[in-house]
């Protein structure tokens, strides 16, 4: 089998593995959201700026936030997405914490029995374990693929449920 044939294998394997219940139950938190947040891995800083800035577009509210940002005036109204392959890493655990403590709705694309699902209050796991290695570059990077595709599907789907303001 060839490199191309296999990566797609992978990805359609990852992509399988999400539990539509998750995305669904997310997408209904999103639409409840006066304000969306989102934040991970260095590795995936593009994903979230995509998503950021689709979001945007179809009048969601949405800004990336590095993991060592403060954010002030947390509410019940806010929903923070975290997007970690591996779940364990320290700062990104400390604000989906402090999210959940003040009171925001807290979605991680993680591993479900990560560290960071512990504080979420929604996890849409995506099986990355299709390489022996946690931290073996080609499994991280078909784990942002896959966030990508899952982000830029819910996008869409927000953008037929979100009223829209005709000037």
């Amino acid at each position: 089998m060839d490199y191309l044939q296999q990566n797609l294998n992978n990805l359609i394997y990852m992509m399988d593995s999400i539990i539509r219940r998750d995305v669904d139950c997310s997408i209904d938190s999103m639409l409840k959201s006066e304000r969306l947040f989102v934040t991970g891995s260095e590795l995936s800083v593009r994903v979230q700026e995509h998503f950021s800035e689709k979001a945007n577009k179809i009048g969601m509210y949405t800004q990336v936030i590095s993991k060592k940002e403060k954010v002030v005036r947390i509410n019940d109204l806010d929903v923070l997405i975290c997007i970690s392959k591996c779940g364990e890493e320290r700062e990104l655990i400390k604000m989906a914490e402090s999210f959940k403590e003040e009171g925001a709705y807290v979605i991680s694309i993680t591993d479900r029995q990560s560290t960071l699902a512990k504080y979420s209050n929604r996890i849409i796991n995506i099986d990355y374990k299709i390489e022996r290695k946690k931290t073996d570059y080609k499994s991280e990077m078909l784990f942002n693929q896959s966030v990508y595709i899952l982000l830029d599907s819910i996008v869409g789907s927000l953008s037929k449920r979100v009223p829209t303001t005709v000037i």
